[in-house]
């Protein structure tokens, strides 16, 4: 074979030789993963599977989202804030002040003798017997005492002064008819004529003269009780004129008033602690002078008029009331309504309201700052209490959700126990305890809470005791539905192969049914658990804006609303009860989202 010949043996042997240009397979760097393998379960684990399909729900993500936003807000944001729960807060405003009230007396100020003893009911009588002798031109009329104790009668010592004089009904004898003895408490009487015209006496008789003297009868159980009237003693004072002052420190005891009374229609004169007054007519009204170092001066005026200050304080000056006075009667004369009016240096309103005149100056009052509106300082206003509306709907928010979950969590506590114990044993238990539950969802629901709200306003019970109690009422009045279904459950999860295997292995009832009944059941009860938050939020707000549940000083959602439920509060102070309204609406639909949510994850084909 020449050099030149083609060797081909040789050229296919390099071509079987040549390493191939395609890319060599990957080798496996890790062993195949078995069905039972560790890393497999975890993948697959219910767990994973609920919270992957959980997130896949919008609404569901959205009530998770609101839900987190509220307890930041409740819980971080009052952490925050410059104010506390109960901060209330004031300010200085300019505006009409009630400054006093003047009017006519219509009525009579009543001025007891001192050792004087009066029945309460002829007490009573006086003002209107007063006005009876007026409109019938009477100067006395007689007042029945209802005791028959004695004897009244009123007697006018002049115009707008009154005197009521009592006669006192004295015992003399009793004269006994079947024994004919006598028994004399006053020994004076104690003669023949006298002893004769007793004996004679009927048993009807009502009274007899004798010697000039009227003498009362009373006939009763064989014997007669002879009494004679006293002669009339003041007893009481009665009038419409007021004591002004002309200084205003001065203090006037009813023992002056008394002697003043008494004087102004007799001698004009009268001595009284040491010191000497006359009383001198002026006008429509009296004078009375003080001597003071043999000269007299003015120390009391007495006039039909009153005029006082809205405290009840008789401090205005004499002055200022004659200045009232003129005023007055301007006022009635033009019909006018209100006037303004200078006095001093000050500036005062005088309006008619009814039968008085109130008197009103601008003034600068530190006030509780209610209703106040949004700002800088109050991002919400301030409520009717004058507290921070912001600050408030955030405790408020801290207490309504806390409520909310406490309550949840009394029903199904109670709930679990009574609906698995029924459903594992069934039998008689079983019917006694859904018999429990039927007795239980018989009871009237907001009845009751609504009679529990007004026990504890009639027992004053403290706020947080009260709060307490209502929290433990919505839990007990509601754990029926959640052992229905707990009761449920467990009658179809106690015949599978689980528990036949817990039976085997000797467990007891407590950890057949609360380590493998109740654990397989949380998922509906966490779904239930969640729907139910939003109901118990919202019962809450009703009873509080009731007036029910929560009260002052604590702060719920539905107790911040109860403070603007007239309709002029609703109209005008839409920036406290919309932001709370809308917290609440938020917070029910993000429970129900969520409580959503967890039905559609825990159970797939529940979804649509």
């Amino acid at each position: 074979m020449s050099k030149n010949t083609f060797d081909w043996r040789k050229a296919v042997e390099e071509e079987i030789n040549k390493p191939s240009e395609a890319p060599a397979p990957e080798q496996e760097t890790s062993e195949q993963i078995a069905l039972d393998d560790t890393q497999r379960i975890k993948v697959l684990s219910p767990g994973r599977l609920v919270f992957k399909r959980f997130i896949r729900s919008k609404l569901a993500i959205t009530g998770s989202i609101i839900l987190i936003l509220m307890f930041v807000f409740c819980f971080l944001g009052a952490a925050f804030t410059p104010y506390k729960e109960s901060d209330v807060f004031h300010v200085y405003k300019y505006q009409n002040a009630d400054y006093g009230v003047a009017q006519e007396k219509i009525d009579y100020d009543k001025y007891t003798i001192e050792g004087a003893v009066i029945n309460d009911t002829v007490n009573a009588y006086v003002t209107s017997k007063a006005n009876e002798m007026i409109a019938s031109g009477l100067t006395s009329i007689e007042i029945a005492d209802p005791s028959g104790e004695g004897l009244y009668v009123l007697c006018e010592l002049g115009e707008n002064v009154f005197e009521l004089r009592k006669s006192d009904k004295n015992q003399i004898v009793i004269y006994n008819t079947s024994g004919g003895t006598f028994t004399f408490s006053l020994s004076e009487f104690d003669t023949p004529e006298f002893r004769n015209a007793v004996e004679n006496l009927a048993s009807t008789t009502k009274s007899f003269t004798l010697g000039g003297q009227t003498f009362l009868v009373n006939y009763a159980s064989k014997q007669f009780t002879i009494y004679i009237m006293s002669e009339y003693q003041p007893v009481m004072l009665a009038t419409k004129y007021v004591f002004h002052n002309y200084d205003t420190a001065n203090v006037l005891t009813d023992d002056y008033k008394i002697q003043v009374l008494s004087a102004i229609y007799d001698t004009g004169v009268f001595t009284y602690g040491g010191k000497n007054y006359i009383v001198t007519p002026d006008d429509e009204a009296f004078i009375i002078k003080q001597q003071i170092d043999g000269e007299y001066q003015d120390y009391v005026m007495l006039m039909t008029f009153s005029a006082q200050r809205s405290t009840g304080e008789d401090s205005l000056s004499i002055d200022y009331k004659l200045n009232l006075l003129d005023l007055i009667e301007t006022m009635e004369s033009q019909h006018l309504t209100n006037l303004e009016f200078t006095f001093g240096d000050e500036t005062f309103n005088l309006y008619r309201a009814d039968l008085s005149f109130r008197i009103q100056q601008v003034q600068e009052l530190y006030l509780i700052d209610i209703f106040n509106a949004p700002s800088g300082e109050h991002p919400l206003g301030t409520d009717s209490n004058g507290m921070d509306v912001l600050t408030r709907i955030m405790y408020g928010g801290r207490i309504s959700l806390m409520i909310g979950f406490v309550v949840v969590f009394f029903e199904v506590f109670i709930g679990v126990i009574l609906g698995g114990i029924a459903g594992y044993f069934g039998g008689w238990i079983d019917n006694l305890l859904m018999r429990l539950v039927d007795l239980f969802n018989c009871l009237p629901f907001f009845p009751i809470l609504i009679m529990l709200g007004a026990v504890f306003d009639k027992l004053n019970v403290d706020s947080y005791m009260r709060l307490l109690y209502l929290m433990i009422a919505m839990g007990i009045m509601g754990w029926p539905g959640v052992a229905r279904l707990v009761r449920g459950q467990i009658l179809s999860l106690r015949e599978q192969e689980f528990m036949l295997a817990a039976e085997a292995s000797g467990l007891s009832t407590r950890r057949k049914i609360f380590k493998h009944l109740v654990p397989n059941v949380m998922p509906q009860l966490i779904v239930n658990a969640t729907m139910s938050l939003g109901y118990v939020i919202l019962t809450e707000s009703t009873l509080s804006f009731l007036g029910l549940g929560a009260k002052y000083p604590i702060a719920t959602w539905g107790q911040i609303i109860n403070g603007v439920k007239d309709s002029y509060s609703l109209l005008h102070y839409t920036y406290i009860w919309i932001p709370v309204g809308l917290l609440i609406c938020l917070a029910v639909i993000a429970f129900n989202f969520v409580g959503d949510g967890l039905r559609d994850a825990f159970d797939p084909k529940m979804k649509r």
